[in-house]
């Protein structure tokens, strides 16, 4: 169960609308214009840049062919996929 957002009233998880108050429910949704792509570019790539960084320093390989693998390539993924974001139909 899930709270809304508005009157903290019990709903099932994945509630669109709240049956008590009748508000609409935040959900994610993935920006694909342009815009949004770059976003996940970017977002992707200090992502993947961190735990290529991390994976480098536990398993003892060069720092920046860990960052420049795993920032690449959710860097790429993130410009496909687009900015993940909450969206609320209230606000």
């Amino acid at each position: 169960m899930a709270k809304c957002t508005q009157c903290k009233f019990n709903i099932p998880d994945g509630a669109a609308v709240c049956g008590h108050c009748g508000s609409g429910q935040p959900y994610k949704v993935n920006d694909t214009s342009m815009q949004g792509r770059i976003g996940g570019f970017f977002q992707g790539l200090l992502v993947g840049g961190l735990l290529g960084a991390g994976c480098a320093w536990l398993f003892d390989f060069s720092y920046w062919d860990g960052v420049l693998w795993g920032g690449g390539l959710t860097a790429v993924w993130g410009f496909i996929v687009g900015f993940e974001s909450t969206y609320d139909p209230n606000g």
